[in-house]
């Protein structure tokens, strides 16, 4: 640029120019002049500074570099669409720009030699072609990513028409399920659908179900689970996913995939059952808990299912072969009940034992309906071979170190046998039980206890000449219960006969306590001064309440003396239902007294009623609980009622079998029941 015209810092022959131009002077680039297209593009920058210095928000920009080389070899340069980050004059925050730079040498009047450089906004052009690249490459990304993920999730792709019949073979189909071109396509019953030969026959309703609704009305994905046979014979768990493929609006074909979910869906239902055998938990009574276990593993584990209590460890000899009793059995719907069997006894082998003493798992698995002789209780064995029964598993439940039940599950043919992940499951399963099934134990542990206590308070009756007296006592038949019922039959001092009947409010522990409580004391009250049975009642309502015994209870007690025609008693009664007087001519009264009272430790001080009547030879009283006549439907009064007439009619009994008929004929409402019976005989 030797002898070029200059205006001011710079030559005005550059300003018109469409790009941008920078002059500088000297190896630092020192800034003498930048042309009007320059400072619009990049501000209006301080001349007189190096070119670093003068653009430093460039940073260290690629075009520096290029000027210390261009200087230097005093070789032009040029350089394509180089990014630039830098705050434009009419932006506040940094951008990325394109520029294509042309860098050479010139010579300046009157200063050192340095360079001219030009730049070009290019950035339109170049983010167009990017774009254009990033869209190609996205479409290449998706396309790659969709076809390994078919390749690496699904185990076949396959292809039909719009109306579902296969168009495409499947080579994955074939080599998965052993079936041909031909068994896949035209073979089966439907024309380009005999893939469908190979789903289970127990899922192909609901596949069918599936497809076509889909084919009706196509979604926009469509899928179905459902067991596959596979070309080993064996069954495994799989996924079909498809979507219509449209033109136009109108489906002209679909595109599925068939995937192998077997571990996903053995992981789900583990999972689901483990949480529906926790929730056994809110169950309290043992059988109760034991059947909603059992109703957990069948039929979505097993065909049937038996659980077997064994007698608590203190009650084992630890030489006789173990037993098991009992506790609950289920099948699946289609499959006879398995056999009643309260008591299990060792096979000819030593299986059970060897489940008992060794804390084993018995597995075996054997030709349909042909079980081992030696394998099964005999009782159990036509049961086996009529089901076409193919596996038995035997699983001790271990509580606290002690096997407390054997878990027994069966297979039976149209199942596979049982599997050693089924084998696992299951422990797992009674593993997860184990916490509610030894709380249940424990309780009824407890509960076996306390009504052991509760059979020692209840002494046989006396033997008194002129009368026969007989008693009975029935436990609720639910074992989490334990009644407060109670009956006593003493002789007085004086030679009166004492009879009592009682019932304290509650089903638990506490009431089975109070009874106890109640009974020693009335007993000691009586024996003390017992001839007026109203005034053993008050002393009892008291004592009771001053040693902070408050349950409520209802009682009747009773003195029996001898008169010339018979018997005499004198009674008074605290809440509890009326004595029956039943008479040899088949007529019957109700005690009822004059006036009704309240159960006792609700009103202590109350001074109670004696009532009197006449016991004639041949008569027999009657002293009972609830439990013989309450039900959730009918009215006590009418069931005392119906009472009293059956027992009228049964008085040609003797009076234990008068007691027996009644405890047969009383209602079954998981009550307990007492029962007292006087007879006169002279």
């Amino acid at each position: 640029m030797e002898g070029m015209q200059t205006a001011g810092e710079g030559p005005r022959i550059l300003d018109p120019a469409p790009i941008a131009i920078a002059l500088t002077s000297g190896p630092d680039h020192v800034l003498i002049y930048v042309n009007p297209e320059a400072r619009r593009l990049f501000g209006d920058r301080p001349r007189g500074l190096p070119i670093r210095t003068a653009f430093a928000d460039f940073g260290p920009a690629a075009i520096f570099t290029v000027m210390d080389h261009v200087y230097a070899t005093k070789s032009a340069e040029r350089i394509s669409a180089a990014p630039l980050m830098y705050t434009p004059p009419s932006g506040t925050t940094p951008t990325r720009r394109y520029f294509t730079y042309s860098c050479s040498p010139a010579s300046l009047p009157g200063r050192e030699p340095g360079l001219m450089v030009a730049g070009l906004d290019v950035t339109e052009q170049i983010t167009a072609a990017q774009r254009v690249n990033q869209l190609a490459e996205e479409h290449h990304r998706a396309l790659r990513r969709y076809q390994s993920l078919v390749l690496a999730t699904a185990q076949a792709v396959w292809v039909s028409d719009a109306d579902g019949s296969l168009v495409e073979p499947s080579e994955q189909w074939a080599e998965l399920t052993g079936q041909s071109v031909k068994q896949a396509g035209d073979e089966g019953g439907r024309n380009g659908e005999g893939w469908a030969e190979a789903i289970h026959p127990d899922d192909r309703q609901g596949f069918w179900e599936t497809w076509l609704r889909a084919l009706s009305q196509p979604p926009e994905v469509v899928e179905h689970t459902y067991r596959l046979r596979l070309a080993s014979g064996a069954y495994r768990h799989y996924r079909d996913r498809a979507v219509p493929i449209r033109e136009d609006g109108t489906v002209v074909e679909w595109v599925g995939t068939s995937t192998d979910i077997e571990r996903e869906w053995q992981q789900q239902r583990r999972d689901d059952l483990l949480s529906r055998a926790a929730a056994t938990a809110d169950h309290t009574r043992l059988e109760d808990m034991l059947t909603a276990l059992t109703k957990v593993i069948v039929p979505e584990l097993t065909d049937g299912c038996g659980i077997y209590l064994l007698p608590e460890a203190a009650d084992r000899s630890p030489h006789a072969p173990p037993t098991a009793k009992y506790a609950t059995a289920i099948t699946r719907e289609g499959l006879p009940n398995l056999p009643d069997m309260w008591m299990v006894e060792p096979a000819a082998g030593d299986v059970l034992e060897r489940v008992v003493r060794e804390h084993r798992t018995v597995h075996h698995t054997f030709p349909p309906g042909q079980p081992p002789d030696s394998l099964t209780p005999p009782e159990l064995a036509p049961w086996l071979r009529d089901s076409c029964a193919n596996s038995v598993l035997l699983l001790p439940v271990v509580v606290d170190g002690v096997v407390a039940a054997v878990a027994g599950a069966v297979n039976c043919a149209g199942r596979e046998p049982i599997t050693a992940a089924d084998v696992r499951l299951l422990a797992d399963l009674l593993e997860h039980a184990r916490g509610p099934l030894n709380n249940a134990l424990n309780l009824r542990r407890t509960q076996r206890v306390a009504l052991e206590l509760q059979r020692g308070l209840l002494t046989d009756p006396p033997e008194v000449p002129g009368a026969l007296i007989a008693s009975r006592y029935r436990p609720s038949p639910s074992s989490d219960e334990v009644g407060g019922d109670w009956y006593d039959a003493f002789v007085l001092p004086d030679g009166a006969l004492a009879l009592t009947i009682g019932d304290v409010v509650g089903h638990d522990l506490t009431a089975a306590n109070a009874m106890g409580q109640l009974r020693s004391m009335l007993r000691a009250i009586a024996y003390q001064g017992g001839e007026s049975p109203a005034k053993v009642l008050t002393g009892l309502d008291s004592a009771a309440t001053g040693l902070g015994v408050t349950t409520l209870a209802t009682v009747v007690h009773a003195r029996l003396s001898r008169d010339p025609d018979g018997w005499r008693v004198t009674w008074s009664n605290a809440g509890h239902l009326p004595p029956l007087l039943l008479h040899p001519d088949g007529t019957h009264e109700q005690l009822m007294g004059r006036s009704s009272e309240p159960v006792l430790c609700v009103a202590p001080g109350l001074e109670r009623t004696d009532h009197v009547a006449r016991v004639p030879t041949g008569s027999t009283l009657l002293l009972y609980t609830d439990g013989l006549v309450e039900t959730p439907q009918g009215h006590l009064d009418h069931n005392i009622s119906r009472l009293a007439r059956q027992a009228a009619r049964a008085t040609h009994l003797s009076v234990e079998d008068l007691c027996d008929h009644l405890l047969t004929w009383a209602p079954d409402n998981h009550d307990d029941v007492a029962l007292l019976a006087f007879h006169a005989t002279g």
